[in-house]
């Protein structure tokens, strides 16, 4: 394939030169059209952790934000690449790109949303990146109870009596 230096930029052509004009590639990441704007791909700047254990009466908010230009769109998926849509009184897809799980009594479980993994989706008119895989699982709040110095804080002591 040809390539041509027209300053200030680097232009590759497509072998099907009616279907598509004239394009140039300035790292893998950004577009340049001669006369137009710098177009930038989505990058993470705020990715969602590997896994998220919750109790139902929480719940829990997952952030996920992206950059580039134009500003990337920001979405989830489940872990088979379907789209998560928004569920009343089970999940919230926030403006920010955060993905919030309610607290929910434990007659609302349900195993397909708070036993599932999870992708944030960034994109815009340069590409598409899709976050590491997230593992969310909620437990009931009686399966949570742990004992830690680091929250209470306090150490106890006790004698035992000796039985003779």
């Amino acid at each position: 394939m040809p390539v041509s230096f027209n300053n200030p930029y680097l232009f590759i052509p497509r072998i099907d030169t009616k279907a598509y004009q004239r394009h140039c590639i300035l790292r893998c990441d950004v577009l340049l059209y001669p006369g137009s704007l710098l177009y930038i791909g989505p990058s993470f700047f705020k990715e969602p952790p590997p896994q998220a254990d919750f109790a139902n009466d929480t719940g829990v908010r997952l952030d996920c934000a992206a950059g580039g230009s134009p500003v990337p769109s920001v979405s989830w998926l489940y872990g088979d690449g379907k789209p998560v849509n928004p569920i009343p009184q089970i999940l919230e897809l926030l403006p920010n790109g955060s993905i919030h799980f309610l607290p929910f009594a434990p007659s609302s479980y349900r195993i397909d949303v708070h036993s599932n993994t999870y992708r944030c989706q960034a994109a815009n008119l340069v590409g598409r990146i899709v976050s590491r895989d997230v593992r969310v699982r909620a437990e009931y709040s009686s399966d949570m109870r742990r004992i830690s110095a680091h929250i209470s804080r306090k150490f106890y002591s006790c004698e035992l009596a000796n039985a003779e």
